[in-house]
């Protein structure tokens, strides 16, 4: 039997969007982040060099190169409510 879930906005199933949803949270960010928008975090960070993996075994250069990231889209209005 296989099964599937369902991608959430709100509340995330995969793993890279629940890490960029708790980042925005602990940076009191608290808008709704659509799944187009956790994608292009993650896809940048990757770019950047950023590794998941390296993330999930605490690699200080990837979560810095993550949050670096999460700021920026933030910051220059990527992320969040658009209206």
């Amino acid at each position: 039997m296989r099964h599937t879930a369902t991608v959430d906005a709100v509340s995330p199933v995969r793993f890279d969007h629940r890490f960029i949803r708790k980042c925005l949270d602990l940076a009191g960010f608290s808008d709704p982040v659509t799944n187009k928008e956790y994608e292009m975090i993650s896809r940048v960070f990757t770019r950047l060099g950023g590794s998941w993996e390296s993330i999930v075994k605490g690699d200080p250069k990837s979560i810095h190169t993550l949050k670096t990231v999460i700021k920026f889209a933030v910051k220059n209005g990527h992320v969040g409510n658009k209206g």
